[in-house]
């Protein structure tokens, strides 16, 4: 009975400790945050770098002229939606200023054929200084460059990320070797990004893989452990109580 019971909890799982989908998530999630942080503070560095070359005010600068004038801001790689954003604040002026049948009118206009119609209006305002525009290499960066190095080093180094290491899991080979080296750290930074590929089902693929693997654990050939929790805070508590019990020998042999 209790050799059954073992079967049925470790059912659909490629190691006994196999970690959870929640668990996993979150930590990837930890992890992506890590990833942004680097990569934006790389390209904020650059932009930096090339505005005092040119004279120009910097992002740093720009972000801080926008709180000190109350002002929104965004920043984003999607000319788009920039166009959307100047589009929003334009019109929000010309609410202030014109009535809801006019406002309706003229909703389909460009940002530069409202300048044209209502100079009086909107002219006083520069909402173009409150959009940082970033370069499309910035997403290269943050998709692959930094994801890829990120992975691969803490993979082959210890198979920890901080995400990781912070939710208690680690990622092991799936047939039981010692460490993982540079090339399988890879393939498991490589097999995120395959994963992410259609609707993420790479990543859901663990729902219904008879073993609990994800696309990437396929790839690389690994999986992700829970670790066990050390008892620290037990040993320490021991410790004071043992040191408590000592002072009044001590004291009774002075």
């Amino acid at each position: 009975m209790a050799e059954q019971k073992t079967q049925k909890k470790f059912l659909h799982k490629a190691h006994p400790e196999q970690a959870g989908v929640f668990r996993r998530f979150f930590a990837f999630t930890v992890d992506m945050f890590f990833i942004s942080l680097i990569a934006f503070g790389i390209y904020v560095a650059y932009h930096e770098i090339r505005a005092s070359r040119k004279n120009e005010p910097g992002i740093i600068k720009r972000v801080m002229d926008s709180f000190e004038k109350d002002r929104s801001f965004i920043m984003t790689t999607d000319e788009e939606e920039a166009e959307r954003f100047l589009k929003r604040a334009y019109l929000q002026i010309l609410k202030q200023n014109l009535k809801e049948e006019e406002l309706q009118k003229i909703k389909d206009k460009s940002i530069e054929e409202l300048k044209i119609l209502y100079p009086e209006h909107l002219s006083q305002y520069r909402f173009e200084e409150d959009v940082i525009l970033m370069e499309k290499w910035f997403e290269i960066l943050f998709e692959f460059v930094i994801a890829y190095l990120y992975f691969t080093f803490f993979f082959s180094r210890s198979g920890r990320t901080p995400g990781k290491k912070f939710f208690g899991l680690k990622v092991i080979d799936l047939k039981h070797r010692p460490g993982l080296g540079w090339y399988q750290s890879f393939e498991r930074a490589h097999g995120y990004t395959a994963s992410l590929l259609i609707a993420t089902l790479g990543f859901l693929q663990v729902l219904w893989d008879k073993e609990g693997l994800t696309m990437h654990d396929k790839i690389a050939g690994t999986t992700v452990i829970k670790l066990p929790r050390k008892k620290i805070k037990k040993k320490k508590s021991s410790e004071r109580i043992g040191k408590t019990k000592k002072k009044p020998e001590s004291m009774k042999k002075k």
